[in-house]
């Protein structure tokens, strides 16, 4: 087992990560990047959708409307000060995008963009994927970073002040120990516990779990949002809320699925105006209905696409179809859809300065809990991981600068030799990968939209005697580490669900 030794290590090369490492950059720093795909992936890079938004507010006067409204939707439960944070800088880590050449799409509306759970107009802008990629890939010319692509963390290591490390899985299965001064996580969420994701990290382990191990807390996990996705055709791929008012949502029989709710135009309006679901309005009996209708027909409800839908004056839709006819998506059949794990505004608890409950250990981004609350404007999830990356980046230079490195030693019982002596079991690999089916069917089913003590507690029982079932197989490492992570880790959100005993957000207790 090789070691290697760097002042930062970064977890995920998404945009958290990117503007993190652009901060240790400009202080010399060596940086060893590491991620499970290539450079500019993850949720900030995700191919199933349009773009991701960013807003901010239209001046120094609006900062404290936004704030109030982040509040608002986050029904009093994110932290304040990271909110203030993030109203203060937001505009700064735009700007620094368009300094940079990074193409941004502007608001077809010169007075912004009135952003999904908002109450007013904000400043837009869209993020453009192929421009910023071009840009961001400069920095892998500076000879203080290291790129680990195609490479799993499997665990993390902290030794105390200035000695952290996390263990690898390589692409050839071999293992290695980097370590670090300190470390910055910028993994992204943990949607990929449930069986309809947007997650594109779908054989690695649970970050959080790993760093939850090691003494970081963990907040606001119940908090998952929810958004409507396509089944089929074209699975995976983003549906637009704002058609929710133009379409009908229809049985295998051709029934509207929605046909016994009383004034359905009025909700369909409300429904099409946000996209995660949410319990806080009248309209979440739209996505409600269409989760029961999949638990009785795993097709899902379907809907047409009225023939003018692309002439509707709207920035968002004009957007959603012009993104979908140049990837030549064909939406003139009918398309099924349901609701898929989208976002979490859960995760590890940081502070002001990015640092989590363990002094060198930093994140940044969606695998961070506390900024947004219970519900989230929409396009802050982007501008989060910009204000805090940058934040995360110069926190870890700070730390890098009042600390040594310090060398340590673990236990080899990781080594390469050991991990690929079980590759050949191919009866408890099977098992392994239909445990990590089950975790996800359960969850979907027993704790995703609709949630009740009985379906959470059913849903530890499975995880408890997946546990059981599982316990001697001979799997490689890296696999056990997935394994456990998924399993343990699930139990904590669970409880997180059970301890919030009361409808909030986009977390729905049907039993309250």
């Amino acid at each position: 087992m090789d070691n290697k030794v760097f002042d930062v290590i970064v977890i995920g090369s998404g945009l958290g990560g990117i503007r993190c490492t652009q901060e240790l950059l400009k202080d010399n720093l060596s940086v060893c990047m590491v991620t499970s795909k290539e450079f500019c992936s993850g949720a900030s890079f995700y191919p199933g959708t349009w773009g991701l938004g960013m807003i901010g507010p239209k001046d120094d006067e609006d900062k404290n409307d936004l704030l109030e409204n982040i509040n608002r939707v986050g029904c009093n439960l994110s932290n304040p000060q990271l909110s203030s944070i993030l109203v203060d800088n937001v505009n700064n880590e735009i700007n620094f995008l368009l300094e940079q050449d990074i193409k941004l799409k502007e608001s077809v509306d010169k007075d912004g963009v009135v952003p999904c759970f908002d109450s007013n107009k904000r400043r837009w802008f869209g993020f453009d994927f192929k421009s910023a990629k071009e840009v961001f890939s400069k920095i892998l010319d500076n000879e203080n970073i290291t790129l680990m692509s195609s490479t799993k963390v499997i665990d993390i290591c902290n030794e105390g002040n200035g000695s952290k490390g996390v263990l690898v899985e390589n692409k050839d299965k071999s293992i290695d120990l980097i370590k670090a001064k300190s470390i910055v996580i910028a993994s992204g969420g943990y949607t990929s516990l449930f069986k309809h994701n947007f997650s594109l990290e779908l054989d690695s382990p649970i970050v959080q779990y790993l760093a939850y191990k090691v003494g970081c807390e963990l907040i606001n996990l119940e908090f998952v949002q929810f958004i409507p996705a396509y089944i089929k055709p074209m699975y995976k791929t983003i549906f637009n809320e704002r058609v929710f008012k133009y379409i009908t949502l229809r049985d295998k029989n051709k029934s509207n699925i929605l046909g016994k709710i009383e004034d359905i135009d009025n909700i369909m309006d409300e429904r099409s105006t946000y996209g995660p679901f949410t319990t806080r309005l009248k309209s979440s009996l739209v996505d409600k209905v269409l989760f029961q209708y999949y638990q009785l027909d795993k097709n899902s409800a379907y809907f047409e696409y009225p023939k003018d839908i692309e002439s509707i004056d709207d920035t968002l839709i004009y957007n959603y179809f012009k993104w979908l006819n140049k990837f030549k998506k064909d939406t003139s059949n009918k398309i099924h859809i349901a609701p898929f794990a989208h976002a979490c505004n859960g995760g590890l608890k940081i502070d002001k300065k990015a640092c989590t409950t363990v002094d060198g250990i930093f994140a940044c981004g969606e695998v961070t809990g506390g900024v947004h609350g219970a519900d989230r404007i929409g396009g802050l999830s982007t501008c989060n991981a910009l204000v805090f990356g940058a934040i995360a980046g110069r926190s870890a230079s700070e730390y890098c600068k009042l600390n040594d490195f310090k060398d340590f030693n673990i236990k080899d019982n990781h080594s390469s030799e050991s991990n690929h002596r079980v590759i050949g079991n191919s009866d408890d690999l099977n098992k392994f990968k239909k445990a990590i089916l089950e975790i996800r069917e359960v969850l979907y089913t027993e704790a995703s939209i609709l949630r009740s003590e009985k379906s959470i507690n059913r849903a530890k029982d499975k995880m408890y005697k997946l546990k059981e079932d599982t316990s001697n197989i001979n799997i490689l490492y890296s696999n056990k580490s997935i394994l456990d992570s998924y399993l343990n880790f699930s139990l904590i959100f669970l409880d997180a669900m059970l301890n919030q005993d009361k409808s909030i957000g986009c977390h729905c207790r049907t039993d309250c």
